[in-house]
C-alpha cells in the first residue's frame, strides 16, 4: 500500500498520534522537574551574568566580548521559555496547532543557530585579542558587538531559511508536537513543502 495514503488516512482516524507518549507520570514528573530547575536555576544564572556585565563594572567600559556573552545569555534565556513552554503546553493541554508548533519550531533553531554564531565570534574576538591587532583598538566596543549581534542573527535566520527550503532539517519535534503521524513518504518540513534534493 501506498505509505501516503497510509499516513493521511491514519491522520484523519487519529486526531493525536504521538497522545500515549505524553501520558506515563513519570514523563510528566520528570518534564516538571526539567522545567522547574531550567527556569529557576538556569534563568536565574543567566540574569545574573546579564545584570553582573552590565552593572557589575563600569557600564561605559563594557568590552564587546562581554556584551556578546550577554547576547548569548539573553538568547539562551528566550530559547529556555520558549522550547518548555511547548512541551508543557503540549503535556498539560494537548497538541499544538500547526501554526504555532511551526513558530515555536523555527524561531527554536534559529535562537540556537545565533547563539552558534555568537559562541563564534566570541572566540574570534579573543583570538583577535590575543594577537593584539592594532585596528580593533580604534573601533568601538558598543559599536562592534552591536554590529556582531546583528549579523548573528541575521546568518542565524538565513541558515534557518536555506535548511528548510532544502529539507535539510528533520522535523520529529513537530509531528510530536500536533500529534500528526511522521510520514517518510511525504516531503515537508515543518508541514512546509520542499524540493527533494535527490530528485534534483
Amino acid at each position: 500500500m501506498d505509505i501516503m495514503n497510509d499516513c493521511r488516512n491514519s491522520s484523519d482516524i487519529v486526531k493525536d498520534f504521538y497522545g500515549h507518549l505524553y501520558t506515563p507520570l513519570a514523563y510528566k514528573v520528570t518534564l516538571f522537574c526539567l522545567t522547574l530547575f531550567s527556569y529557576s536555576f538556569g534563568l536565574g544564572l543567566n540574569f545574573g551574568i546579564i545584570h553582573y556585565e552590565k552593572f557589575g563594572g563600569d557600564p561605559k567600559k563594557r568590552s564587546a566580548t562581554n556584551q556578546l556573552l550577554s547576547a548569548s545569555c539573553t538568547i539562551y534565556s528566550i530559547l529556555t521559555v520558549v522550547s518548555f513552554t511547548a512541551s508543557n503546553w503540549r503535556v498539560v493541554i494537548g497538541p499544538l496547532s500547526i501554526y504555532h508548533a511551526r513558530v515555536s519550531l523555527l524561531l527554536r533553531h534559529w535562537l540556537i543557530h545565533a547563539c552558534v554564531i555568537l559562541s563564534v565570534q566570541i572566540l574570534a574576538k579573543k583570538c583577535f585579542d590575543v594577537f593584539n591587532w592594532s585596528f580593533l583598538n580604534r573601533v568601538d566596543d558598543d559599536w562592534l558587538a552591536l554590529f556582531l549581534s546583528v549579523v548573528a542573527f541575521v546568518l542565524g535566520a538565513l541558515a534557518v531559511t536555506v535548511k528548510v527550503k532544502t529539507g535539510q532539517i528533520i522535523d520529529y519535534d513537530f509531528h510530536l508536537l500536533t500529534g500528526i503521524p511522521f510520514c517518510r513518504g511525504v516531503n515537508e518540513k515543518f508541514g512546509i513543502g520542499v524540493k527533494d534534493s535527490a530528485a534534483g
